[in-house]
C-alpha cells in the first residue's frame, strides 16, 4: 500500500498495469497533488512491478491497492471483473471518494454512490474495425454488452481524441456527457546528441502497433532499426527478425528516455493508435516522427509529423530514408513535433481533469 493521506478531493480511480494506461495514470495522480486530490487506487491486469511499485509509492497523494484481476478486454475475464467491481464497492464504503474515475467500461455498471467518470482509452470493438478490417466475432457479445451498460450509467465519458469519442459514439450509441481531455507527459523526455537510428517502441505483441510493416521496410532501409517494448503476452509472440534489428525488450523509463533522446527518427506505423503517448515521449525528445496515416494521430500531430500508408512498406521506406539523408528535413520536423510536444504536459492534463470532476460534481454541495 501506498500513504494514506484522506484530505481533500477524494478520488476511486481504477487502472491497467499491462499498457499505456499506467503511465498515463501515474502522471496523473502526480499531476494532481497541487490540487489537493488524493487518489485511492484499484490495479487491475496483472501485480505490479518492482519498477511499478516504486513508481506508485512515489505518489504522495495515492493509496494502492493491487490485484491481478483481469480486465474486460482479456478471455473470459467476467468472473474477475465481478470480483474486482464487488471490491471497488467496498472500496467507496470504505474511503467515501467524492468521484469514482474508471480507466475500463464494465464497471460504471456497479451501484456506484458517487458520481462516475469513465475514460474511455480504447476499445475492442474499435481495435477490431481498425486492425481486421471487421467487427468481433459473436464470442464478443458480452464485452459489448457490458461497455454498453457501463457507458449508459456513466455521468461522463472522457476520451484522448475527438477520433476516439466518434468511435464510442459509433459503435456504443453514447448519449451520456462527454468530453476530450488529450494525454500529457511528466517533463522527463528532452533532446539529446542525435545518433543515425530510427527507434519505435511499445506493445510490440499488438498488432495494432503494426510494427511486422517496419520489419518488412527494414531489408531497404540502410540505418539501424531499434524496437523497445513486450514482445510477447498472453501466448501472442511477435518473433519477425532481420540483422538490421535490433530489440531492446522492455526498458525503464529512465532507458527509454535515452533511447529517444539520441534516436534520429521515431516510427510508429500503428493502424489503431487512441493517442500514442510513446509518439509523445519521442516528440518531446526531438525526433522527426513517422506515422500512421490515421485519423487520432492526424487529429493530434497534423502538420507536425510525417504521414505513412499503414499497408505500404514502400511508403514507409521512402519516408524513413529522405529524413536520415536529408539533415535539414529531419530537423525541420523534429524541432515542429518538439514545440507542438509542449501543449501536451502533465500539469494541463491535470487541469483539464479537475475541470471534467467539477462539471461532474456541479450538482454537488462539494466545492473543489
Amino acid at each position: 500500500m501506498g500513504s494514506n493521506k484522506s484530505n481533500g478531493f477524494k478520488v476511486l480511480m481504477t487502472t491497467d498495469t499491462v499498457g499505456g494506461v499506467w503511465t498515463y495514470t501515474i502522471d496523473l495522480c502526480t499531476a494532481l497533488q497541487p490540487f489537493n486530490v488524493h487518489v485511492i487506487l484499484l490495479t487491475l491486469g496483472a501485480k505490479l512491478t518492482p519498477k511499478q511499485w516504486s513508481e506508485v509509492n512515489a505518489c504522495a497523494n495515492v493509496t494502492t491497492y493491487e490485484t491481478e484481476y483481469q480486465l474486460e478486454w482479456m478471455q473470459d475475464p467476467w468472473k474477475d471483473v465481478d470480483e474486482s467491481g464487488k471490491l471497488l464497492l467496498q472500496l467507496e464504503a470504505t474511503h467515501a471518494p467524492d468521484l469514482i474515475h474508471l480507466n475500463g467500461f464494465a464497471h460504471a455498471r456497479e451501484n456506484f454512490t458517487a458520481p462516475v467518470v469513465v475514460v474511455a482509452h480504447s476499445d475492442v470493438y474499435s481495435w477490431h474495425l481498425a486492425v481486421k478490417g471487421e467487427r468481433p466475432s459473436a464470442d464478443w457479445g458480452e464485452y459489448y454488452r457490458r461497455v454498453k451498460s457501463g457507458l449508459a450509467k456513466a455521468d461522463m465519458v472522457v476520451a484522448p481524441t475527438e477520433d476516439v469519442m466518434n468511435d464510442i459514439k459509433l459503435f456504443y450509441a453514447v448519449e451520456t456527457n462527454m468530453r476530450v481531455v488529450s494525454n500529457g507527459r511528466k517533463k522527463q523526455f528532452f533532446p539529446g546528441n542525435k545518433e543515425p537510428f530510427i527507434l519505435t517502441a511499445g506493445r510490440v505483441w499488438d498488432e495494432a502497433k503494426n510494427i511486422e510493416l517496419l520489419v518488412r521496410a527494414a531489408e531497404h532501409i540502410p540505418y539501424p532499426i531499434r524496437i523497445a517494448g513486450n514482445r510477447t503476452f498472453q501466448g501472442r509472440t511477435f518473433d519477425s527478425e532481420h540483422p538490421n534489428i535490433r530489440y531492446l525488450d522492455s526498458l525503464s523509463p529512465d532507458a527509454i528516455a535515452k533511447e529517444m533522446s539520441a534516436a534520429s527518427v521515431y516510427v510508429s506505423p500503428a493502424k489503431y493508435e487512441p493517442f500514442g503517448l510513446s509518439v509523445l515521449e519521442a516528440a518531446m525528445s526531438g525526433c522527426a516522427l513517422v506515422l500512421g496515416s490515421i485519423d487520432s494521430l492526424k487529429e493530434v500531430w497534423g502538420d507536425n509529423a510525417f504521414f505513412v500508408d499503414t499497408d505500404s512498406e514502400l511508403n514507409l521506406t521512402a519516408v524513413v530514408n529522405s529524413l536520415m539523408e536529408n539533415n535539414a528535413l529531419r530537423k525541420d520536423y523534429a524541432s515542429k513535433a518538439l514545440a507542438h510536444a509542449q501543449r501536451f504536459t502533465a500539469e494541463r492534463m491535470a487541469a483539464d481533469y479537475m475541470e471534467a470532476y467539477r462539471q461532474v460534481m456541479k450538482r454537488q454541495t462539494i466545492e473543489i
